[in-house]
């Protein structure tokens, strides 16, 4: 599950909510380091608080590749950084105007490169729960002159916090 917002939209907080699914595989380096490979679908966007007089929502569909490094701090944590180039395949805009959704996906930029650090905790193995911050290092969106203003007048960045169950096939061997 990711909770989602777009730094630079006009929104705060996290109130997108989008899925997150997909497969993985790893490899020990050395003691105490891994590396992992994730492909995987990842529903980001924004939200307007539902206290706010105009609702808005923006839909943002990737399919990612993160490439991480994995450091066991200690026995059932492992710490996480990496980075992940993802694809926008779909993208809407809804404004509650009464037009509905409005494809959004020739506005924004079509790849997203992000980096991202987190936590595994391994103590259930073979299921490992993670939290994940990932933040985009390039805008997925700019807005290209004053007529945007309502979307925001800056660049938009994704910032997620995702948070998500991993099941691993296969023992975990140690050195």
């Amino acid at each position: 599950m990711n909770a989602s917002q777009i730094d630079g939209d006009n929104m705060k907080g996290y109130d997108k909510a989008g899925l997150v699914a997909g497969t993985y595989v790893y490899t020990r380096l050395a003691k105490h380091w891994n590396i992992q490979m994730e492909l995987r679908y990842s529903g980001k966007g924004s939200s307007s608080p539902k206290n706010a007089t105009t609702f808005e929502r923006n839909r943002l569909n990737y399919i990612e590749l993160p490439l991480l490094v994995q450091y066991e701090l200690i026995k059932n944590i492992d710490l996480q950084c990496g980075l992940s180039a993802g694809y926008l395949f779909h993208a809407t805009h809804n404004i509650d105007d009464g037009s509905g959704y409005n494809d959004f996906k020739e506005s924004f930029n079509k790849i997203e490169l992000a980096g991202f650090g987190g936590v595994n905790l391994t103590s259930l193995d073979p299921i490992l729960f993670n939290i994940r911050f990932s933040y985009s290092i390039f805008p997925v969106f700019m807005p290209p002159d004053a007529s945007y203003a309502t979307l925001g007048a800056h660049p938009w960045y994704n910032n997620i916090i995702t948070l998500a169950v991993y099941y691993r096939i296969g023992a975990k061997k140690d050195l």
